[in-house]
């Protein structure tokens, strides 16, 4: 298992410059946010979250319409260590359910009750969900970046309506990738690239991989994949990668899916999902009168219903469940200031649905 938690470094600066007082002695104004964020080259959300983390901890006091003062040094790093009783966690349900249940599991546990909202990929559901769990008392946020057209910015806003909240947040299953967040997810980039190294092993050199657009984990993914081909020596080729939007429907998924066999010829594919993308790929192989693993080798990320045992990469989503509501128990307890990014090791399967490579069959 692997964890990274580090330090947020405009945090540790900050508090440097406090802790030197030559700039702001206690009751000081501190700057306006958006030129906090310019004088230290940070974006508005994280120095925001800076600011809020810092004011939990004693460092600051923020006065509604007038704006953020330095505390009286006797306070510094002592208010962040009162528990709160009746703790309530909101959890914006987007991710799979074994993540969410050892979640609840794990919050109930440590006394914490849980408020979920199951939202989708829907964005403006999302943020009503999170105004409203404000409004209800929760401590803190449980949550999934969306899987959406314009992920990006979808996920900019709705990490912004989390962090303007004050509460503390960890995100699970994918982590925003242009905010400072806590997250816990699979370590996606060491567990592609050892299900790559294993169609590898069996000698396969034209392995294709079959991905979602949007978000960290395809990408996180494609890294693995690229990295494991690297190291042996090959150089990857983006015509052996079909990358297809996640509300693509099935049947127009198989027939890209099977054009591309037809176009790439790989010996060997996995996919980043079991279902949609590995069931696809099995019901183009058989569209195309390819037989696994005799003709096509593959492997998938999670579970697949298939005739025969699949290799697949199996997720710690128990795990990650766990490990992100213990997070945000601890940060609703004494907040650290820190940004945790942890990743959890996933375990390789081996099924009947991978061979040792043979010459490929004219398709």
């Amino acid at each position: 298992m692997a964890t990274a938690d580090r330090q947020n470094p405009i945090r540790e600066r900050l508090l440097e410059k406090l802790r030197a007082g030559k700039d702001w002695l206690p009751g000081a104004k501190l700057p306006g946010g958006r030129e906090l964020a310019r004088t230290f080259q940070c974006s508005p959300v994280t120095m925001d979250g800076v600011l809020r983390c810092l004011t939990t901890q004693g460092y600051l006091r923020r006065e509604a319409r007038k704006g953020t003062f330095v505390a009286p040094r006797a306070g510094w790093g002592k208010a962040g260590n009162r528990r709160v009783p009746g703790r309530l966690a909101g959890i914006l349900a987007t991710f799979q359910e074994d993540i969410l249940h050892t979640a609840e599991a794990e919050l109930h546990r440590r006394g914490c009750g849980a408020l979920v909202r199951c939202t989708g990929t829907d964005l403006p559901a999302a943020l009503q969900a999170v105004a409203e769990l404000v409004a209800r008392g929760v401590r803190g946020f449980i949550w999934s970046p969306l899987s959406t057209p314009d992920y990006a910015a979808d996920n900019r806003r709705l990490a912004e309506a989390i962090l303007r909240t004050g509460l503390p947040a960890v995100a699970v299953d994918r982590y925003p990738e242009d905010v400072e967040a806590n997250s816990v997810v699979s370590d996606n980039t060491r567990a592609a690239a050892l299900l790559t190294r294993r169609l590898l092993g069996l000698g396969h050199r034209r392995i294709g991989l079959l991905r979602h657009r949007h978000g960290s984990t395809p990408a996180d993914r494609q890294r693995g994949w690229e990295n494991a081909l690297a190291e042996t020596g090959i150089v990857p080729d983006p015509a052996l990668v079909l990358t297809v939007p996640h509300e693509l429907p099935v049947a127009d998924l198989v027939r890209q899916v099977r054009k591309w066999l037809r176009a790439t010829r790989p010996t060997a594919v996995w996919s980043i999902t079991g279902a949609p993308l590995g069931a696809a790929v099995l019901a183009a192989a058989q569209a195309e009168g390819l037989r696994i693993p005799q003709d096509l080798s593959f492997a998938t990320f999670d579970e697949v219903v298939a005739s025969l045992p699949v290799t697949c990469m199996l997720q710690p989503l128990a795990a990650i469940g766990r490990r992100a509501a213990s997070l945000l128990g601890d940060e609703i307890d004494h907040p650290s200031g820190e940004i945790h990014r942890i990743t959890l090791a996933c375990t390789l399967r081996k099924g009947a649905s991978c061979s040792n490579m043979v010459a490929p069959r004219s398709l």
